[in-house]
C-alpha cells in the first residue's frame, strides 16, 4: 500500500534548485529525467525503527537502494534441530525470550522426575530382592518339584531359573505353583504372608519405574513439541520481520515539478 504525502520544504527545494541549476549551465529549462536521476541517487529507501525511531541513525546506500537494518533470516531446519536436542534452545535462536525458559524448565523437571523415580524403583527393587532372598528357600522347591512325576511337571508353564536373576524374582511371587518355597508356607496354600508382603513391594518398585517411565515419556513429547514451536517460531520470525512492527515500511523522497518548481514529496510504503 502506498501512502503519499506531501511535503513543500523550502529550504530543500532552494538547495536542490541552486543544485540542478549548476548542473544544467546555460539552459533554462528544468529537464525531468536529470532531476528525478538526482533524487534517484539521494534517495533513502530503509525501515524504520521500532525501538527508538532515532533518524540519525538512519544511514544512507549511494551506490543502491539497500534495507539498513535488515534482520536475519532465522532457519526453520536449525531452529527445528536445536530444540529437538534441547527444548528451548530453537526458540531461543529463533528470536523468543519467554519460551525457552518453559521448554527448558519442563525439561529440566521431567527428566529430575525421571532420574527421582528411577532410582526409587532401583531402591525398591534392592528391598524386594532382599525379602526374598531371607525369605525364599529354593531347596525347598527343589524337593516339591522333584516328587513330580515328569507328567505333572509338563502341565506346569513356568520354571525356577538356575540363578536368581529377572526372572526368578518374579517367578516366585507371580506364580502359585512356587508357592511352597516360602518359608512359611503351610501345605494346601495358595498365598503366604512373605508372599504377600514380597508382592506388594516388588508392586512398589514397579510403579516407580512405571512413574519413571511416564516421566520419561512426557519428556520426549516435550523435545518434539518443542521442535515444531521452535520451527514456526522461526518462520513468524521471518514473516513478520522479528517482530518489528514497522519492519517493512519504506520511505522515499521523490522529485515533483509544478509550475516548473521543484518540490520534494517524501512517499511511505508498508507491506502487508
Amino acid at each position: 500500500m502506498k501512502f503519499p504525502i506531501k511535503l513543500s520544504l523550502s529550504g530543500i527545494v532552494i538547495i536542490l534548485i541552486f543544485l540542478i541549476s549548476q548542473s544544467a549551465i546555460g539552459s533554462t529549462d528544468i529537464q525531468k529525467g536529470q532531476i528525478t536521476e538526482y533524487f534517484d541517487n539521494i534517495s533513502t529507501q530503509s525501515k524504520f525503527l521500532a525501538y527508538n525511531g532515532s533518524s540519525s541513525e538512519l544511514q544512507s546506500n549511494s551506490s543502491k537502494s539497500a534495507d539498513l537494518f535488515a534482520y536475519e533470516k532465522k532457519s526453520t531446519v536449525k531452529a527445528f534441530f536445536l530444540s529437538l536436542a534441547v527444548p528451548g534452545l530453537g526458540e531461543y535462536y529463533a528470536g523468543s525470550r519467554i519460551k525457552p525458559f518453559v521448554f527448558f524448565g519442563a525439561d529440566v523437571a521431567l527428566w529430575s522426575g525421571h532420574i527421582i523415580y528411577h532410582n526409587k524403583g532401583k531402591d525398591g527393587e534392592r528391598t524386594y530382592r532382599a525379602y526374598a532372598d531371607a525369605h525364599y528357600i529354593r531347596d525347598n522347591y527343589d524337593l516339591w518339584w522333584n516328587t513330580l512325576d515328569s507328567t505333572t511337571q509338563a502341565s506346569y508353564s513356568h520354571r525356577l531359573p538356575p540363578t536368581n536373576n529377572y526372572e526368578y524374582y518374579e517367578n516366585i511371587g507371580k506364580y502359585t505353583q512356587f508357592v511352597v518355597g516360602w518359608d512359611d508356607y503351610s501345605p494346601g496354600d495358595s498365598i503366604t504372608p512373605h508372599r504377600s508382603h514380597y508382592l506388594d513391594l516388588r508392586k512398589q518398585a514397579n510403579d516407580q519405574f512405571d512413574t519413571a517411565r511416564a516421566f520419561m515419556v512426557v519428556a520426549m513429547v516435550n523435545h518434539v513439541v518443542s521442535a515444531f514451536d521452535a520451527a514456526f517460531t522461526a518462520k513468524s520470525h521471518y514473516k513478520k520481520g522479528g517482530g518489528n512492527l514497522w519492519s517493512d515500511v519504506r520511505v522515499r523522497m521523490v522529485p515533483r515539478i509544478m509550475d516548473n518548481q521543484v518540490l520534494a514529496q517524501l512517499t511511505f510504503y508498508k507491506k502487508f
